[in-house]
């Protein structure tokens, strides 16, 4: 008998064993992947600028780094840049990549200033999810925020 209970007390700690490896590695799966770094507006032309007309394209200049050490294969990152005020959206744009470890690389997408936009400031905010949040993406890095004018 005392056999049996020595047995099932082995069993019992490799399953907490495993289970406890497991929600490590799941901790571990939701940190960042991705650090975004020098965000940049530009007009159409590649000129740094924060203040843009009705009509123009806003030209989001981010450069995303995969800042993970143990990656071998290329991580894949979908970035969304968004226009809003008070809590209105007025325009997006979306890059999607792949990056090995330490590799960086600018994404640039843009966005279009409707020609019904308000003037007044907005806030653009550049995120880095794993995928589109429909197909289960999640967020793998911290948004930054940065602001331009409407005139």
């Amino acid at each position: 008998m005392k056999k049996f209970s020595k047995l099932r007390f082995l069993i019992f700690l490799s399953v907490l064993f495993i289970t406890l490896i497991s929600g490590l590695a799941q901790i571990r799966a939701q940190e960042d992947k991705y650090r975004i770094d020098n965000v940049t507006l530009r007009d159409r032309f590649g000129n740094p600028k924060s203040s843009f007309s009705r009509g123009e394209i806003v030209m989001v200049d981010a450069t995303i780094t995969n800042i993970l050490s143990y990656t071998y294969n290329a991580e894949p990152f979908l970035m969304l840049a968004s226009m809003e005020r008070a809590g209105t959206m007025w325009g997006y744009g979306a890059s999607q990549f792949s990056l090995l470890s330490g590799q960086s690389t600018h994404c640039i997408p843009g966005i279009l200033v409707p020609s019904n936009a308000p003037t007044g400031s907005y806030t653009v905010t550049v995120f880095v999810w794993s995928n589109w949040a429909s197909a289960g993406g999640y967020p793998i890095a911290a948004d930054v925020q940065v602001t331009l004018t409407v005139t």
